[in-house]
């Protein structure tokens, strides 16, 4: 075993986890444009399956064809059923973006396919262990979020009633989930950064993914169930609510962000209300949320909510 393993210690393995490690946390903040979104992928499906060949490399040939099928279903909406049921989960949340362009990457497979072949066991004098730790990181780390801790605070001289109806008109503005305070109505919980969002659910839509074997038969067949939700709660004082990244906040032409989402504690009574920011959740943001950028895109941000909750 311990041979099968040096190929981790060899340059081109070394080469590839390094391209990939360097390109999202240096490269995409940096210049983050076509070139470096689709060098994570050419960096990823070249050490990715000589990964896996290490350890179990009689199934080479499988690995490899697993490796080019999973990566054209992830990226296609094939697997949007699949994300959203992850994301209903307690665990932390997945994202990507479909952009079949990115299929142009499963090219380097054959190259990577050759290079595990014709490895002959000359290495760099390392111990494998620090470089299958590190590559394990960076396979999960390319979908990134991120949680940005923060404290604002808007007195309202309103009812909880007349915020929860502004609201709602920004709600139905920004084509999200009406909000209710009747956490009683409630059938469905989805765990949010260790809070429970409570959710009214009409019914739910089965997504089927089909994976076949090489000879053109079915293997398996997986079926995921996706919650429609209609109805979003305030859970014990707390709300998230997804901002529609290119109305609330300043995106230059190098700058990416896939999802922002925002933390808010909702109190009040008959005479007057109060909205808490206690921070977002971001999602491959890319430029629009580094630290040059943030308090400016935050500040934007709430100027634009104070904006709508006065005109409402």
């Amino acid at each position: 075993m311990r041979k099968k393993l040096n190929i981790f210690c060899s340059w081109g393995f070394i080469a590839g986890l390094a391209l990939l490690l360097i390109n999202d946390h240096v490269l995409k903040q940096t210049f983050n444009n076509w070139v470096t979104g689709k060098l994570s992928d050419i960096a990823g499906l070249f050490i990715f399956p000589i990964f896996f060949s290490a350890f179990i490399p009689k199934y080479k040939k499988h690995i490899y064809w697993i490796t080019a099928l999973g990566f054209i279903w992830w990226k296609s909406p094939l697997s949007e059923g699949f994300i959203a049921l992850w994301n209903s989960s307690p665990l932390f949340n997945i994202s990507r973006v479909v952009d079949l362009t990115d299929l142009f990457a499963l090219l380097i497979l054959p190259v990577s396919f050759f290079y595990l072949r014709s490895f002959k066991e000359k290495k760099i004098t390392l111990s494998p262990v620090p470089l299958i730790v590190l590559s394990s990181i960076a396979f999960f780390a390319t979908s990134r979020s991120h949680h940005i801790p923060m404290y604002y605070r808007y007195d309202l001289p309103y009812s909880k009633e007349e915020l929860l109806r502004r609201l709602n008109a920004i709600a139905t503005e920004d084509k999200q989930l009406p909000i209710s305070i009747h956490i009683e109505n409630s059938n469905y919980v989805q765990n949010q950064n260790g809070d429970s969002m409570m959710y009214y659910v009409s019914g739910y839509k089965e997504f089927r993914d089909t994976f076949y074997t090489k000879s053109g038969s079915i293997d398996t067949v997986s079926v995921y169930q996706i919650p429609q939700k209609d109805t979003a709660y305030i859970s014990g004082n707390m709300l998230y609510y997804e901002m529609d990244v290119k109305k609330y906040f300043q995106e230059k032409p190098k700058d990416y962000c896939n999802s922002v989402i925002a933390k808010l504690e909702i109190t009040g009574n008959a005479w007057g209300s109060t909205i808490k920011l206690l921070g977002f959740d971001t999602y491959n943001c890319f430029g629009i949320f580094d630290d040059k950028s943030q308090a400016d895109e935050i500040f934007r941000m709430q100027k634009v909510i104070e904006k709508k909750l006065k005109k409402k």
